[in-house]
């Protein structure tokens, strides 16, 4: 997940191209490991109950998805001026994750609406 730390600086580079071809590629990576199932952090109540070693490395797993999930929608949003790139992100991720599709359509239709806020529901 550290990799993803460091496309995502890529992405705050000055050269519109690299800028695009970074998005494009976070997009087929997220694309290629998403889970087929909806991922939700842990309520405090499931925190406190103990849990083996794989349900603990699955939950930190996920919650390392959403956060950087989360940044990359945030880039898509500080993006949104460049359309291309947005565009062609949300149709290439959305397409083969219909189960994630409310969270990305939901993101580009209320601006107001945070993308902490969708990362958590």
């Amino acid at each position: 997940m550290t990799s993803f730390k460091k496309l995502l600086a890529v992405c705050a580079s000055e050269d519109v191209a690299i800028k695009h071809l970074t998005m494009l590629s976070i997009c087929a990576v997220f694309t290629d490991i998403i889970p087929g199932y909806r991922i939700r952090l842990p309520t405090a109540r499931e925190l406190e109950v103990k849990v083996s070693r794989e349900v603990k490395k699955l939950r930190d797993y996920e919650a390392a998805f959403l956060l950087y999930y989360q940044k990359y929608l945030k880039v898509l949003e500080g993006a949104s001026k460049g359309a291309f790139s947005v565009f062609s992100c949300f149709f290439i991720f959305v397409s083969p994750c219909p189960a994630w599709s409310t969270l990305v359509l939901t993101t580009f239709q209320s601006p107001a609406r945070s993308s902490s806020s969708l990362c958590s529901a």
